[in-house]
């Protein structure tokens, strides 16, 4: 199936597998995604909608942000329920607690996005994910660097939090676009593999080129603080949860919200020096013959 919603496309698809896991549709799913720059036009498009970095760099978050810098690459994940990954012995990257797609409606513009909209995708991804927020550690969010859309991600992001914490400044916040460039469709499993492995290794990349935060966003009275630095990820009292989002300029949006793996304990292998094998023939030649060719 093509998913094509823009930059939110491969996170829509893998709303769409674990839609069709948990209904029965299908068993195991492979979810994809993949960006590739191999038109003139793609880039003559950019200039004209000025979405491109002039500087060349993402500065996601930051007051210096002029816009993103294409990236090229393929993510693709396996997906199976978690019941079903444990019997077959798999290796288990990440569950995915709970996952949402909405749309932002109407704005002022096809670049303008909808802090709103943006918000109550959050608060249905934490509704059927079943958690609180003050359990995310970080929030991978879209983060494509430019002046206008990085404060309206952390305010819906902020509002959508708001409806179940007080607390602030005790969840990361950072954007994958800063180290690898814009995926587009891709975008989304991008930042998904980042917090898998940022949950594996107890580190959190920090997000590049971040000098002086965004003026117009008020980190302080937020639950965000923003990583410009490699960042130790601990655990408090329960597993590493994270979340992932990726909005569409179209206006479609997606947010996943994933934890690491239960730890399985495997079976101690035993190792002997000898083993007892039995040999049996027509006469005696032939069974030590037998037990020449088992030697």
């Amino acid at each position: 199936m093509t998913v094509d919603t823009l930059c939110s496309s491969s996170l829509v698809a893998l709303h769409q597998a674990v839609r069709s896991i948990r209904g029965g549709e299908c068993e195991q799913a492979v979810v994809a995604g993949v960006h590739l720059g191999m038109s003139p036009q793609y880039f003559q498009l950019g200039s004209r909608l000025r979405s491109f970095s002039p500087s060349g760099v993402v500065r996601a978050f930051d007051a210096g942000a002029d816009g993103f810098v294409p990236g090229e690459g393929v993510v693709s994940v396996v997906v199976k329920s978690l019941g079903a990954a444990l019997r077959d012995g798999d290796r288990v990257r990440g569950v995915v607690r709970g996952s949402a797609v909405g749309h932002g409606g109407r704005t002022s513009g096809l670049t303008v996005p909808s802090g709103g909209g943006q918000g109550e995708v959050v608060v249905a991804a934490l509704v059927d994910a079943g958690v609180s927020p003050e359990s995310l550690g970080v929030v991978e969010a879209h983060g494509t660097g430019t002046g206008l859309g990085d404060p309206i991600e952390v305010e819906g992001l902020s509002r959508a939090w708001r409806r179940f914490t007080g607390r602030s400044q005790f969840c990361a916040l950072g954007s994958v676009k800063s180290n690898i460039g814009h995926l587009e469709p891709a975008a989304g499993l991008a930042g998904l593999v980042k917090v898998l492995l940022a949950m594996e290794h107890g580190v959190v990349p920090g997000s590049l080129h971040v000098r002086r935060p965004n003026d117009h966003i008020r980190f302080e009275d937020s639950p965000f603080f923003l990583v410009d630095r490699a960042w130790v990820w601990g655990r408090e009292g329960g597993p590493r949860r994270g979340a992932v989002s990726a909005f569409g300029m179209g206006g479609v949006n997606a947010h996943v919200i994933v934890e690491e793996p239960p730890r399985v304990e495997r079976g101690a292998v035993v190792v002997q020096d000898s083993h007892l094998v039995r040999v049996t023939g027509a006469d005696e030649r032939a069974v030590r013959e037998l037990a020449a060719a088992y030697a």
